[in-house]
């Protein structure tokens, strides 16, 4: 009678190690998980870090960009605008060192 007792005994045991060994196995995935989600944490924020960076090097870099083809750009309208002017004076002058005529070239098909 004494050998099923014992038995049952070393069974139990087994039982309880077993539990213990489940229970740690559980806390130790616990905290790898939690490791696991911190990792990915600073990693996203280091990305995201990165990120920022390059598009704000990205804005300033199109900024310049922008300013620099604005400023051409100014100076070209300035440049067409004197030119227009110029020839505006001279079609003027030419104007009125016509003498006048019931038609000029610019009044054909007008009347």
């Amino acid at each position: 009678g004494s050998r099923p007792r014992r038995a049952r005994t070393r069974t139990k045991k087994n039982g309880e190690a077993a539990e213990k060994r489940l229970k740690a196995l559980e806390a130790r995935l616990r905290d790898a998980a939690k490791d696991r989600d911190a990792a990915l944490a600073t990693q996203k924020a280091a990305l995201e870090a990165s990120r920022d960076r390059d598009v704000d090097a990205l804005r300033r870099a199109h900024d310049a960009e922008m300013g620099t083809f604005a400023k051409k750009l100014e100076k070209k309208m300035s440049k067409v605008a004197k030119e227009l002017a110029g020839k505006d004076d001279q079609i003027a002058e030419l104007r009125s060192s016509q003498p006048s005529s019931p038609k000029t070239p610019s009044d054909n098909g007008r009347e």
